[in-house]
């Protein structure tokens, strides 16, 4: 992908041309330290326009005004082909992980949060006349089609042959009636088993945790921070982790005291003269005497006699 910093032409070109492919969306990028990246291109194959759709933002959004001011009415169905996203429209949240679907709603505001990560979506965008007379009510709501529902294994066999070079004719016309039918049954089957009404908890917690993880480093790294992040509350935070035994400053804690057990195993074993104290910051702890306690209560022994 081209590199975009934040703020600059190119980063406007970016936005330009989702707005033009997708319509009235707002993509809110990272602070200024950091870089944005992203391309979009815009498909016609088997009858089926879709985006492609890889970028790093923190989130992109439709505002109520947004969805007031375009005049297109278009549904999408966004696949998560790589990376992870929480998408939120309604009622309903939902974490997408690689193969899931969320098929939006186009007369209702969304949020997609990415939280600064690469992802990759293709976002297939559906006529309204298309989904009325075949769908009924169902097109009312946002559905969050995850791999539980049989026929969205389907279409993950369907949408690696759209991003193929070359597609011959017939290939093309099996694709689509194929595409069409499998999109059909999926969302029968969401709507007899209310999808559109339930959360993807354990998703949730997977990525809050993968968060943590990638990010435990960074002392300013805080509870508060990754519910923003994440675009969760702090309360929805608490209660994905009710289920570990942990609150997720605990886990944060001990996700950073087993990233420096490991460094003071390389330590011993380089015979590096990196000392506990720098250890200790370079994993994210900034206050050298609460990080020797907590250290202590979980092992039992101080941090400089560890594997001694």
């Amino acid at each position: 992908m081209p590199a975009y910093s934040v703020n600059e032409r190119d980063h406007s070109k970016f936005q330009s041309d989702l707005n033009n492919i997708c319509g009235d969306f707002d993509v809110v990028t990272h602070n200024q330290k950091d870089r944005f990246c992203g391309d979009i291109s815009y498909n016609s194959v088997a009858g089926l326009d879709f985006a492609i759709v890889n970028q790093n933002a923190q989130r992109i959004i439709r505002t109520q005004q947004a969805v007031t001011n375009d005049q297109r009415s278009n549904y999408f169905l966004i696949f998560q082909h790589e990376g992870q996203s929480i998408v939120s429209q309604n009622n309903l949240k939902a974490c997408l992980t690689p193969g899931e679907m969320f098929l939006m709603n186009p007369s209702q505001p969304l949020a997609i949060d990415y939280a600064g990560q690469h992802s990759k979506q293709i976002s297939f965008h559906i006529a309204e006349e298309e989904i009325l007379p075949h769908f009924g009510n169902i097109s009312q709501n946002s559905l969050y089609l995850n791999k539980a529902n049989r026929f969205v294994r389907g279409m993950n066999n369907i949408v690696p042959s759209l991003l193929e070079t070359h597609i011959t004719t017939k290939n093309e016309h099996n694709i689509n009636q194929a595409f069409n039918g499998l999109l059909g049954l999926a969302l029968e089957e969401a709507q007899t088993h209310l999808l559109s009404h339930e959360t993807n908890e354990t998703g949730l917690l997977q990525l809050a945790q993968d968060y943590m993880e990638q990010n435990s480093c960074n002392p300013e790294m805080s509870v508060a921070l990754i519910a923003e992040e994440l675009g969760l509350s702090m309360r929805k935070l608490q209660r994905l982790f009710k289920g570990t035994k942990l609150t997720p400053s605990q886990y944060l804690l001990h996700r950073r005291l087993e990233n420096v057990c490991r460094q003071l195993i390389v330590k011993q074993e380089q015979k590096t003269d990196k000392t506990v104290s720098q250890i200790a910051y370079e994993t994210g702890f900034n206050d050298l005497s609460y990080f020797n306690r907590a250290f202590k209560s979980k092992y039992g022994i101080a941090p400089g006699k560890w594997n001694s």
